[in-house]
């Protein structure tokens, strides 16, 4: 195999960013990472969705290496591979060591996830920034890199962003890669983001990298019937600029290894003195999101526009993380097991768990992981703005959980859980009215106070509401784990409603008439206790509606029998 001048190799070469388990960073090479995975905390590359991106590969070469197994033994060889770490290393360092050839970044024939030759008919090429996912066109005052730092990148950059470029690039109009039958113009036209970027992600972390990649190892997807096919781009034929061919009736992605490197666009580096200084991006292979289940680390939901659309069944789409509503939205899609609480008034599923979810939740159930362990779900997810043609934010969300939690058995709690943070939501929604009423008392707007108070109120809540889960062990009774929880919010609710009523100053205590409705800081504050009666009650106001409701049953039975 003939080489260029410039070298790198992955397998052997440093360029995977790394938080070791004694606090210093360092750049490992792929040997490294699994030779020295107990000692590595987590990744720690320039942004989580890069750290996200690397993971997803670090696990394709896992899965590669896994010989294939019996569906009825995988959850048995997991927990041997579990209860003994170094097996899942040495069978990772095996297959590096019999496909090295495979992962030099600047080979002519096969470059890593690149294509060898890609031109554009202009012979144009693009700055590094291309690659970089946090430098803003305009104004560049957020940003990891600026000034020289944007000239060139090192190879190990290189090598980080260009596996984020696969996985979360924005849709938008490419360059038209000469052999690309979709050119026109000289141009390339939209076919979507990257992948992953159209998935909100999910994994579990453990206490170091070798826990991780135990934890989001799916063993009954390597038992799959046509796992063996599942192939990652460096086992299979060398990609030109076109959409790559696959077998008639193969399925597009063949399984977690193809959709973890899933080749979103076809790419190439152009290394000068050490450095990469050119980048070449164009359109590669389009994959439409509509009931792709092959991903193995997102959540989908049902679509109902899409289901009239395509008029052939339930359609599921991926679902990604709302900004806003991370934690209070995400806690969701990782504890509710039971079917039945996803199910609407039709009978048709509305969210689909993520299946490492499910795989995690069949290990504790088999006490496969051990009992009373704790381990960090992580929610990633990147959000694009104008036609999903830029970046606008980048989603990294945690929360550690007991595994019991995620147990079918725990459901109950789990539910409770899922409870508490919708109707906290609720609550820190009537939390916003009840600001801005009083800014209406005081003769003020409603719409920035409003806004304000729910955001200060959900980052309050934040960290009780994270410490609340995290201490559940999923043995707890769930009405009395759910008030428990209530009881905790309610008092911070309290807190900052006494503070804002102790602000809001005169004119906002007297009121004032507005068309027919009487508004003043008495009934803000009435309203808002009436809203968190309502979405929060105490056991003890949970107690009293059941009294008052048996008296009044049985005031009613009195009385018909009377009748009678």
């Amino acid at each position: 195999m003939t080489k260029v001048s410039s070298q790198f190799n992955l397998v052997r070469d440093p360029w995977v960013s790394c938080l070791m388990v004694d606090g210093t960073v360092k750049e490992l090479s792929l040997a490294e990472v699994f030779s020295q995975s107990v000692s590595v905390r987590c990744l720690a590359g320039e942004l989580p969705t890069q750290d996200y991106a690397v993971l997803r590969v670090l696990l394709a070469i896992v899965y590669s290496s896994m010989p294939q197994i019996d569906a009825s033994n995988a959850v048995e060889t997991w927990k041997d591979l579990w209860e003994d770490q170094a097996k899942l290393a040495a069978s990772a360092l095996s297959y590096l060591e019999e496909s090295e050839s495979s992962f030099e970044l600047f080979d002519s024939a096969r470059p890593f996830m690149q294509v060898a030759g890609l031109h554009t008919q202009s012979g144009k090429v693009d700055g590094v920034s291309r690659l970089i996912a946090d430098v803003p066109s305009g104004h560049q005052y957020f940003t990891t890199r600026a000034g020289h730092g944007l000239d060139a990148l090192s190879y190990a950059e290189a090598a980080r962003w260009l596996i984020h470029t696969h996985a979360y690039d924005p849709s938008g109009i490419k360059s038209g890669a000469v052999g690309d039958p979709r050119v026109k113009g000289g141009k390339g036209y939209p076919i979507g983001t990257g992948w992953t970027g159209a998935t909100g992600g999910v994994y579990f972390e453990g206490a170091n990298l070798s826990e991780t990649l135990h934890l989001n190892l799916d063993l009954s997807l390597v038992a799959a019937p046509g796992s063996g096919s599942d192939l990652p781009p460096w086992e299979r034929a060398p990609l030109n600029a076109a959409v790559e061919e696959r077998p008639e009736g193969a399925p597009r992605p063949t399984g977690p290894v193809d959709v973890f490197t899933w080749q979103s666009r076809r790419i190439r580096l152009f290394p000068e003195a050490g450095m990469v200084r050119n980048v070449l991006v164009c359109n590669g292979d389009p994959l439409p999101p509509q009931n792709m289940d092959a991903d193995p680390m997102t959540a989908q939901r049902f679509s109902k526009p899409q289901t009239a659309k395509f008029k052939a069944g339930a359609v599921y789409m991926p679902r990604e993380h709302d900004p806003e509503r991370m934690i209070w939205g995400g806690v969701g899609s990782l504890l509710m097991q039971n079917e039945r609480a996803r199910t609407n008034a039709d009978g048709i599923l509305e969210l689909r768990v993520p299946p490492i979810v499910t795989w995690v939740s069949r290990l504790s159930e088999l006490d496969s992981i051990g009992t009373g362990r704790i381990v960090t779900a992580r929610l990633v997810g990147a959000v694009y703005g104008t036609q999903s043609s830029v970046y606008t934010e980048v989603l990294d969300d945690a929360l550690a959980i007991h595994l019991r939690l995620l147990s079918r058995h725990s459901a109950a709690v789990a539910q409770a859980v899922t409870n508490a943070a919708f109707n906290t939501e609720q609550a820190a929604w009537a939390f916003g009215r009840f600001a801005g009423e009083l800014s209406k008392a005081a003769g003020g707007d409603t719409e920035p106070p409003r806004d304000k108070a729910r955001q200060l109120i959900f980052f309050a809540l934040n960290e009780p509401y994270r410490r609340w889960v995290t201490g559940l062990t999923g043995g707890e009774d769930s009405e009395i784990a759910e008030g428990g929880w209530n009881s905790i919010a309610r008092k911070i609710f309290g807190s900052y409603a006494a503070e804002m009523l102790s602000m809001a100053g005169d004119a906002a205590l007297i009121g004032r008439t507005i068309g027919s409705d009487f508004v003043s800081a008495a009934t803000a504050e009435t309203w808002l206790h009436r809203s968190l009666r309502k979405y929060l009650p105490l056991q003890t106001e949970i107690e009293g509606r059941a009294e008052r409701a048996s008296r009044e049953n049985s005031g009613s039975t009195t009385t018909k029998g009377a009748r009678r």
